[in-house]
């Protein structure tokens, strides 16, 4: 036998090049970040036990306490390779297989956020766009400049885009600081409330304008707890 037909019958025991496989498991016995897979059209007929465990080829950056992973789960098609010279006793994980049977892909679809009346729209994924969704969340990146995240289920949307900042909740919202916060506006200033707004201030309080208009469709109440002082070069009342 020559030595490339050797090579193709593998009769070292060894494999060579990229296979498919299923995950099968990612339990592993001793808690590693691992899973079992099964060479699809090889190992079909493989008992689980047989299996072996394969290794993840990580990002760059990644080292001890540091770095990415992405867990895949119980099910997925991921192609695999056998770097230690073809040994099928140490598979490794190189990416996931494109699932497109009949010609239908299955690449998850851009999940667009929602906005507020006036507030720029979410744009349209294409397969031109980077694109990750899973666990309800989808973070994408266009090729024309965008970057946002989504809830899935919800439409709640954070995005930077060349029209600017998005910040939209479709639940409650909480911000908050355990030290100072600043706030500069180069333009105007704008709120909408649709309930009430309640505003308590431990320290002081200073509203500071070229001119102030207070209205109020109804009653108007001021309490003090100390002095009351009003300051004006002239102050007109008018009743009824």
């Amino acid at each position: 036998m020559t030595e490339q037909q050797q090579r193709r019958s593998n009769t070292s025991g060894r494999l060579y090049g990229s296979y498919p496989a299923k995950v099968e498991s990612v339990e592993h016995p001793k808690g590693l970040f691992m899973a079992q897979v099964r060479l699809m059209g090889l190992w079909d007929s493989a008992t689980l036990d047989t299996l072996p465990w394969a290794e993840f080829l990580l990002p760059l950056g990644c080292k001890p306490e540091a770095g990415q992973h992405i867990p895949v789960e119980l099910g997925d098609i991921v192609w695999v390779d056998f770097p230690r010279s073809g040994d099928t006793r140490y598979p490794r994980i190189t990416g996931s297989c494109y699932y497109a049977p009949d010609y239908k892909s299955h690449l998850p679809a851009g999940q667009p956020g929602k906005a507020a009346e006036g507030e720029p729209p979410a744009p349209e994924i294409t397969l031109k766009d980077d694109l990750y969704s899973r666990f309800g969340i989808s973070e994408y990146k266009t090729h024309t400049g965008a970057w946002g995240i989504v809830h899935v289920a919800t439409g709640t949307r954070l995005e930077i885009s060349e029209a600017g900042i998005v910040i939209h909740s479709e639940k409650d919202s909480f911000r908050s600081s355990t030290g100072k916060t600043v706030e500069k506006i180069g333009g105007d200033y704008e709120q909408s409330v649709k309930g009430a707004v309640k505003i308590a201030i431990d320290g002081a309080a200073e509203l500071s304008a070229s001119a102030i208009t207070l209205k109020s469709g109804g009653a108007v109440s001021i309490e003090a707890g100390g002095a009351f002082n009003v300051k004006a070069t002239k102050a007109d009342f008018k009743l009824g």
